[in-house]
């Protein structure tokens, strides 16, 4: 993957994770997701970057994404937050669970598709299917 499709995929993660934290309230945040809403930590996290720290970082997000999507697990009010749905359907595209490190992993070379538009992602995944089967033919 190329280091720019590796920085907005950090970004994007990033950003999805902010609007998660923001969504829930302070007492049910760990210390690690607190950190997050510090303002030094974006450009600690996105600009002070070298090359072979980009997968690091983006396991990082995706692993205090996971930690949060499980905190909310049993609260029904901030699971039907859209920020907090927005996280979860992040973490489950983007991510994989290893359960015998107990952490969760970047799936290699996945489509950033932006998850903030449902509909836009359902209608990009239907033209691809189509146009397999189109081949196919």
């Amino acid at each position: 993957m190329s280091n720019i499709k590796r920085a907005g995929r950090l970004a994007l993660a990033y950003d999805v994770l902010l609007q998660g934290i923001k969504a829930c309230p302070l007492e049910i945040l760990s210390s690690n997701l607190l950190e997050v809403l510090d303002p030094h930590y974006k450009t600690n996290l996105l600009y002070r970057l070298k090359d072979t720290e980009a997968s690091s970082r983006l396991e990082k997000l995706l692993n205090l994404g996971g930690e949060l999507s499980q905190l909310v697990k049993d609260n029904l009010e901030l699971q039907m937050r859209p920020e907090v749905q927005v996280l979860v359907r992040f973490i489950k595209e983007q991510t994989v669970y290893d359960d015998e490190r107990k952490v969760w992993l970047a799936k290699e070379n996945k489509e950033l598709l932006n998850p903030f538009n449902p509909p836009l992602i359902q209608k990009r995944r239907i033209e691809k299917r189509r146009a397999r089967v189109a081949l196919e033919s």
